[in-house]
């Protein structure tokens, strides 16, 4: 096929006389593929990162905001800070109808810095975990207090980088197993973590990097299983058109109570609608 690599269009870059294949491109939106590749973009993200984080504690110590001690901890809340901002300004991930309060990093700190003295204490401390471990899993976080809500003052604090992590796997969720066409139940796990381990545990061949949660959709996974997942409070997107036909049949049956066997069919009735996105 063609167009199936191309050169990376930044003169610096150790390879830009070689043809890379197109997984060493990242795509925008509309399909179209960035000029540089993964290595040269995420250099010049982390040079644009590091260029922000000067002017802006540059900044801080000329208003007077942080102290010449408190410069370490500034550089990793500008990150912080600029993380959320193009996350949220971007969609990316999780981040997706997520808003956020501010749109420049140095707003965001100083808001945080003078607004939010426990936030500002809280991460100092963090930092200075982070600095001395130099671990990344210790390094600080924005958190958001309610995971449904958006950036803002009331709803921000200081986690780590494994602790937001941990925060984010312990969401409660519930999933519809079809097994064979017959649905076995709906059935919820305090996290997704205990999800995957226990349908695992019982043969349901469910993978955590392909699976995906809130899509209204069911989703094979294989073994004859179809699943639907749902955390808890997530918003499924609307459809546009239907995706599945509902057939709901009621029967009303007379039934021995000392048998429980049914001694006469009363009546039965099917109704059929049409539905988008399913919710459970």
């Amino acid at each position: 096929m063609e167009n199936e690599s191309k050169i990376c269009r930044n003169v610096e870059c150790d390879r830009k006389d070689q043809l890379l294949p197109l997984t060493e491109f990242y795509q925008y939106p509309n399909g179209e593929y960035y000029s540089e590749c993964k290595r040269c973009h995420s250099r010049q993200v982390q040079e644009n990162k590091e260029m922000g984080a000067i002017k802006a504690i540059e900044k801080l110590l000329e208003l007077e905001i942080i102290k010449n001690s408190e410069v370490s901890s500034a550089r990793t809340l500008f990150i912080s800070c600029q993380s959320r901002i193009n996350a949220c300004r971007y969609n990316i991930g999780i981040y997706k109808d997520i808003e956020c309060h501010w749109e420049s990093p140095l707003a965001f700190m100083i808001d945080i810095i003078q607004k939010l003295p426990t936030v500002w204490h809280d991460w100092k401390i963090q930092n200075a975990i982070y600095e001395e471990t130099k671990h990344d899993s210790d390094r600080p976080t924005i958190d958001r207090i309610d995971e449904f809500g958006d950036y803002s003052l009331s709803n921000i604090q200081t986690l780590s980088k494994h602790d937001n992590s941990k925060k984010a796997r312990s969401k409660p969720c519930r999933v519809m197993i079809i097994k064979d066409l017959k649905i076995q139940g709906v059935f919820e796990f305090g996290s997704k973590k205990d999800l995957f381990s226990d349908l695992i545990k019982v043969g349901i061949p469910i993978n955590a990097t392909q699976i995906k949660f809130d899509t209204g959709v069911f989703q094979e996974v294989g073994n004859g299983y179809t699943l639907l997942l749902q955390s808890k409070n997530g918003e499924v997107p609307t459809a546009d058109e239907a995706l599945y036909k509902v057939v709901i049949n009621h029967r009303r049956e007379l039934i021995d109570e000392d048998t429980g066997q049914v001694i006469k069919l009363l009546g039965h009735w099917q109704y059929e609608l049409n539905a988008g996105a399913l919710r459970i």
